[in-house]
């Protein structure tokens, strides 16, 4: 009914004179609603593939933006000379950190369809065994020395009990995020025992309902999403300063007056910001995060001379691994 009604209108629209699609502005009153109740009608109707999203079973849904379907069909694919260029760039950058008493830990979230693949949709076919990420970890496995921090087992593990990544939105929730702060601050704690992630019992779960960016990018705001956050019991004495770069992006500096504890110069994807910078924040005397943004080119190692810090994380998504490459200087 609500197809019919749509096409219509557009007929009698065509159907005065001089009137074509041409002149159809897009600009209009309602023009949200409109969108919303269409897309609404179509996700009754049963329909699954949307505006970057794909609807797959119990309620998931997935991004299917940038190479997200790629990574997942395991079609993505490093060249051998990008494999090998980013092992010896990375190997160079850790040998020289090391050489002035710093360490380099490369941390990897995982794609949500990556964690949950068992709620894609059974028609999209997975083309080889080994994925994107596979590839790059067995190559730095069998010739690397720069620390990978493999973030899949532990989310994975973690994900038979609760959910780790919101349905509706492209990142983990709060749970997740936990774990992998957990695994970031134990790995850091070999070289700095100060660094111990808080216990659970430090964080008090707070319930809320909202619209994720799935539903926002799909043309659905109404649908909402229920989670638990976890806010933190304790004080802290850390503020930061945010630097606007764009809408989205921005970079962030954060001081804490305990001088003793080690400073962090953080590489991150939107992943830092959804929950993990929170949990991180307490925990260095200083931080300074530089958010990957393409168009602004700001993601450089030569932060590293200007921050001198003692630690240099670079979080990079699964599906953001080719942004290392421009990080660290293209493959020739």
């Amino acid at each position: 009914m609500f197809l019919l009604t749509t096409m219509l209108l557009l007929l009698s629209f065509l159907a005065v004179p001089g009137m074509d699609l041409s002149t159809l502005s897009t600009d209009f009153g309602g023009r949200r609603e409109l969108i919303q109740l269409f897309n609404t009608a179509r996700l009754a109707a049963g329909d699954r593939l949307f505006n970057l999203g794909i609807i797959g079973s119990d309620g998931w849904i997935f991004y299917s933006g940038e190479q997200s379907i790629l990574d997942y069909e395991h079609r993505a694919r490093l060249t051998q000379a990008e494999l090998q260029h980013l092992q010896q760039e990375l190997d160079r950058l850790d040998a020289d950190l090391h050489q002035q008493s710093r360490i380099l830990l490369v941390a990897i979230p995982p794609n949500k369809s990556t964690v949950y693949a068992q709620y894609m949709p059974r028609e999209i076919p997975v083309f080889r065994a080994a994925s994107r990420l596979d590839d790059f970890l067995a190559y730095m496995k069998a010739h690397g020395q720069a620390h990978i921090l493999d973030l899949r087992s532990a989310l994975i593990t973690a994900s038979q009990s609760e959910d780790v990544y919101y349905k509706t939105d492209t990142h983990w929730n709060d749970t997740g995020a936990y774990i992998a702060y957990s695994e970031i601050m134990q790995t850091l704690a070999a070289d700095y025992p100060v660094l111990q992630p808080h216990p659970l019992a430090d964080f008090r779960r707070s319930y809320a309902e909202e619209t994720r960016d799935l539903p926002r990018l799909m043309g659905m705001p109404q649908v909402m999403e229920g989670s638990w956050h976890l806010l933190p019991t304790l004080r802290s004495e850390g503020r930061t300063r945010s630097v606007p770069l764009s809408e989205r992006r921005a970079l962030q500096f954060t001081i804490n007056p305990n001088p003793a504890l080690p400073s962090l110069l953080i590489f991150h994807d939107s992943f830092y910001y959804v929950g993990l910078a929170r949990f991180m924040e307490p925990h260095f005397s200083r931080i300074t995060a530089v958010p990957n943004t393409d168009d602004l080119g700001i993601w450089s190692t030569d932060w590293i001379e200007t921050q001198r810090p003692d630690i240099v994380i670079i979080e990079v998504t699964e599906r953001y691994l080719d942004t290392l490459l421009p990080l660290l200087g293209s493959a020739k």
